[in-house]
């Protein structure tokens, strides 16, 4: 548990901001569930304070303390690495939520958010964490959440719960993304297969000069909403075509040149 909670400071830190924070240190959770949840999660493992503004008595809350408020505490103050394992050597405290949440607020935060490539993979294959993910990989190996796959890792059925919380897998265990982009493909198979030969080849050459948004606008313009408002037949949609089935219909047709 110690080691996910260091990560959930981390990436509290890395994702949130101090904007208008009482002092620094303190991280503003923007009433966002996945942040409320692990700034809840280290506060009530003790590793972590909160505050209402920068009057003395409205900040450095630990868990439990008695206050005038009604409101969650906006801002948070995690502690940092090596305080978080110190406090957590010995026997945790009684507000400690259960291990399930800990992993509940843990996947959250490592497995969504973040620029590119820094989030932990959520996918079924087998992944190699980045560094600052390697102590935290462990942990949850120990625990079951996850196993080794010769020098990688693999997740275990075990964590669907938390992926299922993150919003990442599917209630059926498939990972959100790829079922996003499998209907995606099928949706943009389905709306090629009922267009026009002519329309197709006219599109088809027209894509490799274009950009994106110009077959887009090219769609709207010169083909009367086609994709994005009415179907191949005329008829209108029951709601315009989502913007990644757009891309995917570019993407294809340029490949056809």
């Amino acid at each position: 548990m110690t080691e996910l909670a260091v990560g959930i400071a981390r990436r509290l830190y890395a994702i949130l901001t101090a904007q208008g924070a009482p002092e620094p240190g303190y991280l503003h959770h923007y009433y966002t569930t996945h942040f409320e949840n692990g700034c809840d999660v280290l506060w009530r493992l003790g590793v972590a304070v909160a505050a209402y503004d920068s009057e003395p008595e409205r900040k450095g809350l630990a868990y439990g303390t008695i206050t005038n408020e009604k409101v969650w505490p906006p801002y948070f103050k995690p502690f940092e690495a090596q305080e978080i394992r110190t406090a957590l050597a010995g026997k945790a405290p009684a507000s400690a939520p259960p291990l399930q949440e800990v992993i509940d607020a843990y996947i959250s935060l490592a497995c969504d958010y973040g620029p590119t490539g820094s989030a932990l993979p959520a996918k079924r294959e087998p992944f190699s964490p980045q560094a600052q993910y390697n102590r935290e990989v462990e942990a949850l190996i120990r625990f079951g959440f996850a196993e080794r796959c010769g020098s990688q890792a693999r997740w275990t059925n075990k964590i669907a719960p938390a992926m299922r919380y993150a919003c990442v897998w599917e209630d059926d265990g498939r990972n959100s993304s790829d079922v996003a982009a499998q209907a995606t493909a099928a949706e943009c198979a389905a709306l090629l297969a009922q267009t026009p030969d002519l329309t197709k080849r006219v599109l088809a050459q027209e894509a490799p000069r274009l950009s994106e948004m110009d077959f887009v606008l090219l769609l709207r313009d010169e083909f009367d909403g086609l994709y994005l408002k009415k179907n191949p037949d005329g008829s209108r949609r029951p709601e315009p075509a989502p913007a990644l089935v757009i891309r995917a219909i570019y993407r294809a047709l340029r490949q056809k040149k």
